[in-house]
């Protein structure tokens, strides 16, 4: 981990300095590279030494602390670039990652032991692949509100429901926000109700939400962050599930099948998002969101659907 956060902070070391496209693309793969270790190297280690219920709320927590980004990454940043430019804001990334480096160098335990008694037990257990084929589809439809607020709800907030560029930053801020929240919530609420109920209910209010915009699209701005904070909060699923997952991995296998699980939402990113790309160039707006929503809506059933089937593959 500490390796590729040096490779995350060169990365934005070289879009801060940047004076070509290959530059620039090159330091985006490596600003990646760094990024992509931080969630699973946590998700590793507490799957390991605690209990799956255990581990998903210790992540949860963690995941809600790392959203925090997606606020600072709006109206703190857009100041931090007006006010000092975009090489400098990005410079001040790499010296965050750089510090990062640091502190998880320290932090590892150097003394040379690798003692892991209860990795023992579970390494001569077998992978559940029934139980993780019927899981997988939650790490795809989980992303579905990433891919909205990333690159579609802007269109939909300014094309469809009209809103105001100011009313739309407050609309992104309210999303980013109640995914925070709910993160935060989660912990606790999974100490009262199983894993499988929570994803059960987010992923059920937000297939009514999507369903009714599907119909109607063209909402007012409050009902339309409403929605839009409900995909993104389902994002929170996606940790519950990787937890899940690691009951019924083996020990040996058991970083490269979660890595391979985490990747399938950067898949469901950059496929569900070109494909949204293909409808808004095909209709107009209205009749293009409606679309959107309602093949949001059958992905969200098509998943929980499998989800909950999943029980019958222990």
């Amino acid at each position: 981990m500490t390796a590729l956060a040096i490779c995350g902070a060169a990365g934005s070391a070289m879009i801060a300095t940047t004076a070509s496209f290959a530059q620039a693309l090159l330091g985006q793969g490596l600003l990646g590279i760094g990024c992509a270790p931080a969630l699973m190297g946590i998700y590793y280690h507490y799957g390991q030494v605690l209990p799956w219920e255990k581990a998903a709320r210790v992540a949860t927590t963690i995941a809600a602390i790392g959203s925090l980004g997606a606020l600072v990454s709006a109206t703190p940043l857009e100041l931090l670039v007006s006010t000092v430019g975009w090489r400098y804001a990005v410079a001040s990334s790499a010296c965050c990652m750089t510090l990062a480096s640091g502190l998880l160098y320290i932090s590892v335990d150097n003394n040379g032991n690798d003692e892991r008694p209860m990795l023992e037990a579970p390494s001569r257990s077998p992978s559940n692949v029934g139980f993780l084929i019927f899981l997988s589809p939650i790490f795809l439809s989980a992303s579905l509100g990433t891919v909205f607020r990333s690159a579609w709800a802007s269109p939909y907030l300014m094309e469809v429901v009209k809103a105001s560029s100011q009313q739309a930053a407050n609309a992104f801020a309210a999303v980013s926000a109640a995914a925070t929240l709910t993160g935060f919530a989660l912990p606790l609420a999974m100490k009262r109700w199983s894993a499988g109920s929570i994803v059960g209910a987010l992923y059920g209010v937000a297939i009514v939400l999507t369903a009714a915009l599907a119909f109607d699209p063209a909402q007012n701005v409050f009902v339309a962050a409403i929605v839009l904070s409900t995909l993104y909060a389902i994002g929170n699923c996606h940790t519950i599930a990787l937890a899940e997952a690691q009951e019924h991995i083996s020990a040996r296998r058991r970083g490269m099948i979660l890595g391979v699980l985490n990747g399938l939402g950067f898949v469901g990113v950059a496929s569900f998002s070109p494909i949204f790309g293909l409808i808004a160039r095909s209709l107009e707006p209205s009749p293009a969101f409606t679309a959107m929503f309602a093949a949001t809506s059958a992905v969200l059933t098509g998943s929980l659907f499998l989800y909950m089937f999943r029980s019958r593959m222990r």
